[in-house]
């Protein structure tokens, strides 16, 4: 197929720009999703031998689908503490306070900030550092067919921390478990997700060209809002960004870090086990991170990418502890989702599905914070 344009990799594993430039069962996210029958039967599908097909890497024997049982792995301690809104940095602001939840969020067409750019998708969602300024990025990437405007708790808390903070609306209406789930090609996912992310032709289940892909959309965003300190001429400087994702955006956000030196990948729920989780890497695992929940029907999967990723482990259990957690680059929590959005898959980040304490934030809102360092 010929090149639509984009990155390609050099013999040291960096990317230069030229002509030549993964799956997991992913639950729908019930918060889009509300005909409960249809979630019922993609769990299903997930959980099952055919269901799992595109979730193993090199041992296809593995069965991956189903909530991961933890009980003789770790010390799961006691439920959630919500607490009643006492928060160390209640009285100065910062990330995980109050004033974090008063922070304006901006929204901002894709298309306003490039005529290439296809109109009609999802707003960016932004905001400027409102504490003291990192001279960070924090950059989310959102599940398939999620948008930033429901992830907008995670964008405030950053901002309060004194980053930078931006939900980017990218093209995501194909699943890429469903689209790879049948299809026998072991580096599906990764077609798929470097086509989305460079936009090069890579992948036929999705068609995305370089103007709609995610670095260019990063880029236009960056120049429209006039936040060039996160950019080297027309490239993103990824040293200074944070990328974060959830589900399929996870995915995204570990190949960002496969390929170039960010500040950090943060991963929720996602990403998947497949063969390029286990290419050389630019973002050091120390710099890595995950967060998801234990009944996931993917916690299988996205465990089983983390270590691929090497990402720093035991896993622990956020439920009962304080940051640093033990050190471990791996977390996990039992906790109930929010009955609005009863869905353990989106509980972790997504903001009708997290539980919340007596001051209305997210009982999630100081591990956000210690992912991002804040």
């Amino acid at each position: 197929m010929a090149a639509k344009g984009g990155w390609r990799r050099n013999s040291a594993h960096a990317w230069v720009f030229g002509p030549d430039v993964g799956l997991y069962c992913q639950p729908f996210h019930s918060r889009f999703h509300p005909v409960f029958a249809s979630i019922l039967t993609v769990l299903v599908a997930c959980a099952s031998e055919d269901g799992a097909q595109g979730l193993r890497a090199d041992d296809a024997g593995q069965d991956l689908g189903g909530p991961l049982d933890l009980g003789q792995e770790l010390d799961v301690g006691a439920p959630l503490d919500l607490g009643d809104g006492d928060m160390a940095q209640d009285e100065e602001g910062g990330c995980g306070s109050v004033m974090a939840q008063g922070l304006s969020v901006e929204a901002l067409p894709p298309s306003v900030t490039d005529p290439e750019i296809r109109s009609g998708d999802p707003d960016h969602r932004h905001l400027a550092a409102a504490g003291s300024a990192t001279g960070r990025l924090f950059l989310f990437l959102p599940g398939a067919t999620a948008q930033p405007s429901d992830y907008v708790d995670v964008l405030r808390n950053a901002a309060a921390g004194g980053d930078d903070a931006l939900g980017l609306s990218y093209v995501n209406d194909a699943r890429i478990f469903v689209v790879c789930g049948s299809d026998p090609d072991p580096d599906c996912q990764e077609s798929f997700r470097i086509e989305v992310l460079f936009g090069e032709s890579r992948s036929p289940h999705v068609d995305v060209g370089p103007a709609d892909s995610i670095s260019n959309r990063l880029v236009k965003v960056l120049q429209h809002l006039g936040w060039t300190n996160y950019l080297d001429g027309d490239e993103p400087r990824w040293s200074s960004i944070a990328v974060a994702g959830h589900s399929q955006g996870s995915g995204h956000a570990a190949m960002i870090g496969r390929f170039f030196e960010t500040e950090r990948v943060i991963m929720v729920a996602g990403a998947e086990p497949a063969p390029w989780t286990l290419e050389p890497r630019m973002t050091p695992p120390a710099r890595s991170w995950g967060f998801g929940h234990v009944d996931d029907q993917l916690s299988r999967a996205f465990r089983r990418a983390w270590d691929n990723l090497g990402i720093p482990g035991p896993p622990s259990i956020v439920d009962s502890a304080r940051p640093p957690f033990g050190g471990t680059h791996q977390l996990l929590t039992r906790a109930s989702p929010n009955p609005t959005d009863p869905n353990p898959h989106n509980s972790p980040i997504a903001d009708t599905s997290t539980p919340r304490d007596a001051e209305g934030r997210s009982a999630y809102a100081e591990v956000w914070c210690h992912l991002l360092g804040l």
